[in-house]
């Protein structure tokens, strides 16, 4: 009804010329007849078209202006009819410009009509979208005071609660911010029950460290002592208080590691008693699980404890027994004889020469020294560097490399602090001085085997001499072979003793040398020349004899 009083409003009213009334349809054209009037030529008028109108009283449907006059003409007397066609058709033009001032007038109504539902339109939709961002800013001032408090919480927000919006979303403000302000809440409650989960593993860690330090010593007490919070709640208070103790057990690990490689290492080094037990034991002990081995470490130490026991009861000498407790003496590598000899053979001396190949005299017959080369060479020998004599610097009566000079004088310090009084028989010797040592050597071995008389060169040759070069070269090296060449060699006695120094294996400063793996020979870079355990390495092991290699070596 609305639409059909609007329409009406711009219909012809009685008032307009002609009072056509000419909307269209989808047939055809609609024509009101009820108050047209024709005039015709002579002032005739025409009463009401029956045939243009229904019986029902509504105009009839024509499809063109040629079917209203075929009907009009019908309807009329034959006299006029001539003169009404002219009239007809000069209406018809008429009835056409009607027709068109029509057509416009239904135009420009339906344009309107657009633009009053686009201007309703807007005005919903400026209305709509108001409430839709006076919701959002509530929103937002909800979401916002929300991250406040959370963050006061500790819970990290890293999104905004009043996003960027453009113009176009205007009508979604309170939905898209409503989405944001979710999310937040979701990141939040992820959070609180991460901090949960971690909270509940962080007391379980406490508690196993706790119970592993407990294990590891009676100590334990005592070092949580400066611990300012032993019992937090809060998240950073338990973290700290995991962290002061897992430093703790590290060290606590560090004494595990360290009774276990002592304990190894004193059974490697003291072949004197039986460790067989002891070693079965550290065995089983390193297959362990680490929560078993801080639960059994208590056991650990004391078969650690009793065992150096044992190596006191073997050795009483106070020296000895501060050996033991001495954390330097677990620093140096143990080593065996072969190793021993392994490392003098690949150490590279300082200021010393390689030998030539040239032929060295012996005896000097160049047959017979041959024969003796090749025999010390089966034994082991080898050519030593040459000291380049300049470098060496006197010490008493001899002269020795600066470095060796100075790591002897302080072993026979330490020496004499613990009772034991060291002397030096002999330093470098050149080419010269080891050629007359053989050679005085070899005479004397010669007059005891060949019945007082010395081999003539023939008998060496033929090896009638040697069993007595066998004897020399058992203590003494021919020329070029022996390591008093390089200047970082000493033969050695104890001055308490006051025997012969090839007896140094029997006397206090031997003991004091050669305990613990020569703990107290490796301390000032000496290790022994020539050591029991290694085989072919020339002459037999000899107690006296130490070669300087240094201390970082020794490590």
């Amino acid at each position: 009804m609305l639409f059909k009083s609007f329409f009406e409003k711009f219909q012809p009213t009685p008032k307009m010329k002609n009072n056509w009334l000419l909307p269209f349809r989808k047939s055809g054209v609609r024509v009101n007849m009820k108050s047209v009037k024709f005039d015709r030529v002579g002032g005739f008028k025409t009463k009401k078209n029956n045939n243009i109108f229904t019986e029902s009283g509504r105009p009839s449907i024509f499809t063109n202006l040629q079917e209203i006059d075929s009907s009009v003409i019908k309807s009329t007397p034959a006299s006029p009819r001539d003169n009404l066609i002219p009239n007809i058709s000069k209406d018809e033009k008429l009835f056409s410009k009607i027709h068109n001032v029509r057509k416009n007038n239904i135009n420009f109504g339906l344009i309107g009509l657009i633009l009053l539902i686009l201007a309703v339109s807007s005005v919903g939709l400026y209305f709509y979208t108001s409430n839709k961002l006076k919701d959002k800013q509530q929103i937002v001032e909800a979401c916002k005071k929300y991250v406040s408090e959370q963050k006061t919480k500790g819970f990290v927000v890293d999104k905004s609660c009043d996003i960027n919006l453009f113009w176009y979303d205007s009508i979604f403000a309170d939905s898209k911010v409503s989405s944001q302000f979710e999310d937040i809440k979701k990141n939040v409650n992820k959070q609180a029950n991460d901090q949960q989960t971690l909270l509940v593993q962080l007391d379980k860690d406490i508690r196993a460290t706790k119970q592993n330090l407990a294990s590891l010593g009676t100590n334990f007490e005592r070092d949580l002592q400066g611990v300012p919070n032993l019992y937090p709640t809060t998240i950073t208070d338990k973290q700290n208080l995991l962290t002061f103790l897992k430093n703790l057990l590290i060290q606590k690990d560090k004494s595990v590691t360290t009774t276990i490689n002592q304990f190894n290492y004193l059974i490697k080094i003291s072949t004197e008693i039986d460790s067989q037990k002891e070693q079965n034991q550290l065995k089983n002990y390193d297959n362990l699980a680490k929560s078993e081995k801080y639960s059994q470490y208590a056991s650990l130490s004391e078969l650690f404890y009793t065992y150096k026991q044992k190596l006191i009861e073997k050795n009483s000498d106070d020296w000895f027994k501060k050996a033991l407790e001495n954390p330097e003496l677990y620093k140096y590598k143990p080593f065996l004889g072969e190793e021993f000899k392994n490392l003098i053979d690949n150490s590279k001396f300082e200021n010393t020469s390689l030998p030539n190949n040239d032929l060295i005299p012996v005896l000097g017959d160049d047959a017979v020294d041959k024969h003796i080369i090749e025999i010390a060479e089966s034994r082991g020998y080898k050519k030593r560097p040459l000291a380049i004599e300049t470098s060496l610097t006197s010490i008493g009566t001899d002269r020795l490399q600066v470095a060796a000079k100075e790591g002897y004088e302080k072993m026979i310090a330490s020496a004499e602090e613990d009772g034991i009084r060291i002397g030096l028989v002999s330093g470098f010797r050149s080419l010269n001085d080891q050629k007359s040592l053989f050679q005085t050597r070899f005479r004397n071995e010669s007059l005891n085997i060949n019945k007082g008389r010395v081999y003539t060169n023939a008998e060496v040759v033929s090896g009638k001499a040697d069993d007595a070069i066998n004897k020399v070269l058992s203590s003494s090296s021919i020329p070029g072979y022996s390591r008093h060449h390089t200047g970082y060699t000493i033969d050695i006695t104890d001055l308490n003793a006051k025997n012969d120094f090839t007896l140094f294996a029997d006397t206090q400063g031997y003991k004091w040398m050669s305990a613990n793996n020569y703990f107290n020979s490796k301390r000032f870079g000496f290790i022994p020349s020539y050591p029991p355990g290694a085989s072919n390495q020339g002459p037999e092991p000899e107690s006296w004899e130490y070669v300087y290699v240094g201390v970082d070596v020794l490590k």
